[in-house]
C-alpha cells in the first residue's frame, strides 16, 4: 500500500511543480493517474510473477 501511496505522491508532486511553474491546470491529475499506473505496474512485475 505504500508503494501505491508513493507513487501517486511523487508523480502528482512532480505535476503540481509542472503546473505551478508552466501555469496548465493538467498535469497534476496526469501525474497522479500516471503514478498510480507505474506502481501498479511495479507492483505486479516484483509480486506478480510466481
Amino acid at each position: 500500500m505504500s508503494y501505491l501511496i508513493g507513487g501517486i505522491v511523487v508523480y502528482g508532486g512532480i505535476g503540481f511543480g509542472l503546473d505551478r511553474w508552466l501555469g496548465t491546470p493538467f498535469f497534476l491529475p496526469v501525474g497522479i493517474v500516471l503514478g498510480a499506473g507505474l506502481t501498479i505496474l511495479l507492483l505486479h512485475f516484483r509480486y506478480g510473477r510466481t
